[in-house]
Order: structure tokens, then sequence, then C-alpha cells
């Protein structure tokens, strides 16, 4: 079997899991798994146009309000429940001496522009502006599977906000690796009072990051240990370096 059609045979065997265990009203048309299967795989198409697109242009497609109030039915923990366990099914126990590498990023997705959604919309100080979402995902680089991911407006939270989110959820021994735009004692606090190892990429000692004001003027590469005391007392005398 094409590893493709595993992945999709995976991923509706854990569909009709759900939908088996639903109250979702019964229908030859819109059924659940068909809803569900509908919402991952449409294009970028008007509603109307994908209708047709999925009944292969039948006159008895069913309408675009079915299918809206159909999918109002299906709650936001069905997808991360089915998220959660086709990843688990493919998880392999593969590790790197003990430890699963867990690789973060982020990536921005422009939506339909609205202006009037505030936590989405971004002006701009030429043209009419744009909506977009921040998408952040965990990927397990042994096992080559996304183990966790976050949606949110641009306006928000942010790539550090979700990866916050996502620590909680991490529960076997773990290294969480970073790129540079996560770079903040904020992050590295959650990191050290959940007890986590992690390795995240920092701005250059010439940029304006954690490193600009640390005198290590040196161009060529250097590894050296740096201590850290974080504090919510403001004064610099308690931000100790070594």
């Amino acid at each position: 079997m094409q590893y493709s059609k595993y992945l999709k045979s995976k991923l509706n065997d854990v569909i009709v899991e759900v939908a088996m265990n639903s109250d979702f009203t019964r229908s030859r048309k819109l059924d659940f798994t068909i809803v569900f299967n509908s919402i991952l795989t449409m294009g970028g198409n008007s509603l109307n146009y994908e209708m047709l697109e999925l009944y292969n242009y039948c006159q008895s497609t069913p309408t675009a309000s079915a299918f809206v109030q159909a999918r109002a039915k299906i709650l936001p923990s069905a997808f991360s429940h089915v998220f959660n366990e086709f990843s688990n099914r493919l998880r392999k126990p593969k590790k790197y001496r003990g430890y699963n590498l867990l690789a973060v990023d982020g990536s921005r997705l422009n939506i339909f522009r609205n202006s009037m959604d505030l936590e989405s919309h971004v002006e701009r100080s030429v043209g009419k502006g744009f909506n977009a979402l921040v998408l952040s995902a965990m990927y397990d680089l042994n096992n080559h599977i996304y183990t966790d991911a976050v949606i949110q407006p641009i306006n928000k939270l942010g790539e550090r906000g979700a990866l916050i989110d996502m620590l909680p959820n991490v529960r076997q021994k773990s290294i969480i690796i970073c790129d540079r735009g996560y770079e903040s004692y904020n992050t590295f606090a959650h990191f050290d009072n959940l007890d986590m190892n992690f390795i995240v990429r920092i701005k250059d000692v010439s940029s304006n990051g954690i490193l600009s004001n640390r005198n290590l003027t040196s161009t060529a590469e250097f590894d050296i240990p740096l201590t850290v005391n974080v504090t919510n007392y403001q004064r610099k005398a308690y931000e100790i370096f070594t």
C-alpha cells in the first residue's frame, strides 16, 4: 500500500470512530464523516463551488446553507481529538538518546479580509490592510509527525504564546528546538518551570536581542556558559550574568 493511502486509511478510521460516538444528525448527504472530510479537504473557492465539486455537480447537491448548519454541529474539540489520535497512531518509539526532538515554528496564514475582526486584522499605511492567523506547530523530528498545533489571530498572542500553550501537552522526556522568534526570558522561564530541556537560537550579539548589551564583542565563533537569574524585581542589580 502506498504511504499516502495508508495515512488516509488511518485518518478515516479515527474520523469514523468519532462519528460513531457523536449525536450528529444522520443524513445520507451530510453525515458526520462527509462534513468532517469536506472541511479538511476544501480549497479556496466559494462554498457553493466546493459543494458542487464535492457532489460532482449533481442536481441534488446540498445547499451551502445546509452545509453551514451541519458544520456548526461539529465542536472544535472533535478536530483536536482527531488530530491527537491520528498523530499518536502514527508515532513510532524512535528517540534520540532517550529524548523526543520536538521542533516548533510558526507561519502566517492570510484569510478573507474583514476590517471588523480586530483580532486578525492588520492595518497598512497604504492599502486596505489584511487579516491573518498564525499557525504554530510542533514536529517530532525522529518520527516525522506533528504532535501539536495552535491557530491564533495574528494580533492575539503570537508564536511565543502558542509555544507556551503547547508546552504542558509534552508528556514525555523531550528537547524543544526553536528559532530566533522565540527568544525571550518569559519563554525561558516557562521552560524552566516545567523542567524542560530546550535549544533556542537567539539573535546575534550585534542585534537588539538578549545578547546585545552583554559585552560579547567577539566576531569569531565562541561557546561560553551564561547564567541568568530571572526575577520580577526590576532593578538591574538582581539580573545576574556570569
